[in-house]
């Protein structure tokens, strides 16, 4: 009977043995992914050449496809293919467009110091977006917290001047403004809205009276820079919008845009927040306006690419840490059982 216990005994301390490595080796291996992850290379968490996403459906957002939801102050066009996201904006004194959409079904939270999430968009100035001589004219992109809520279907055709309920209008995030050359670049946090005309606007900020957000307006982030962009039709550029969370609690958003034939950096600007209001992203939006004379052509952007990418650690390497505390845990409770 002794030697029976005694056998038994040392099959226990063995089990154990062996689950104290497995946790240190999980520990060990979650720990110095979590250390390392700022050498890490970007993690591709959307990446859309159109293949499969639709237009103004129900967002049900994939690695590789979404719902483009248009919305626009003028009876905005807009058709979809394997490497091109067309959208127009007929022809007109002043109008806005832009495409709203979700990218991740979860968010992606930033948590640490040079934790950030980067959205990249390659597009060609088809025709008459910041123009020479339309200097009062904008490109807009941004990130943005959805809430788990999706844009609305029904924006399209002069959409953002009805007031309605729902779908962006509760989204916060940050967005840039870029005017023509001699106007400004600058970038804002963009808050939930109360129920108003234009409400459902994500970038404009006040641009146009009843057609963009207003209630509250955009906080305007320290720092900003007078643009010297001028575009020309058939130019192929790529914009990347960053937010990272910096060393001093704070946020910084950075806003590039490069032309794609010559490489050639045409603006970079970096804006910061002294506090970290928004923390997660699931959702994104880009567009223009046009402001220009009565009978001015209608301006159209081509869209061959987009992604977005972080570097937050993945689920995997959270797991690795979570697994082998749970069990140390189980080690530790088995051990004070009697």
């Amino acid at each position: 009977m002794n030697v029976k216990k005694g056998i038994n005994l040392l099959r226990v301390v063995s089990d154990m043995a062996g689950k104290f490595k497995i946790a240190l080796v999980l520990l060990a291996a979650g720990a110095l992914a979590w250390s390392s992850r700022p050498a890490l290379a970007d993690t591709t968490v959307f990446s859309d050449n159109f293949s499969s996403s639709t237009l103004n459906g129900v967002s049900s957002p994939t690695s590789t496809s979404t719902s483009y939801d248009i919305a626009s102050s003028k009876a905005a066009t807009s058709a979809i293919g394997a490497g091109d996201l067309s959208i127009t904006l007929p022809s007109t004194s002043s109008g806005l467009v832009e495409a709203q959409a979700l990218f991740a079904a979860s968010p992606i939270t930033l948590a640490s110091s040079g934790d950030y999430i980067d959205f990249k968009l390659t597009f060609t100035d088809t025709a008459n977006i910041l123009i020479a001589g339309k200097l009062t004219s904008g490109l807009w992109i941004g990130l943005f917290n959805s809430g788990g809520v999706a844009p609305l279907t029904s924006l399209q055709s002069s959409g953002l001047a009805t007031n309605f309920t729902g779908g962006t209008q509760g989204w916060q995030g940050y967005h840039n403004q870029l005017t023509g050359t001699g106007g400004s670049v600058k970038t804002y946090l963009r808050a939930p809205q109360t129920a108003a005309a234009g409400d459902q606007d994500l970038l404009g900020n006040n641009a146009s009276s009843g057609t963009t957000y207003a209630n509250p307006r955009g906080f305007q982030l320290s720092g900003q820079a007078t643009s010297a962009v001028t575009l020309t039709n058939g130019q192929q550029l790529t914009a990347e919008f960053k937010v990272m969370l910096n060393g001093t609690g704070g946020t910084t958003v950075s806003n590039i845009l490069f032309d794609v034939a010559s490489g050639n950096t045409l603006l970079g600007l970096s804006s910061t927040t002294n506090g970290i209001p928004i923390t997660a992203f699931d959702g994104l939006a880009f567009g223009w306006q046009y402001k220009g004379a009565a009978g001015d052509p209608a301006s159209t952007m081509d869209v061959s690419s987009l992604s977005v990418t972080t570097n937050v650690p993945e689920p995997s390497t959270i797991g690795l840490v979570l697994g082998g505390l749970g069990l140390l845990m189980g080690i530790r409770r088995s051990r004070k059982t009697p």
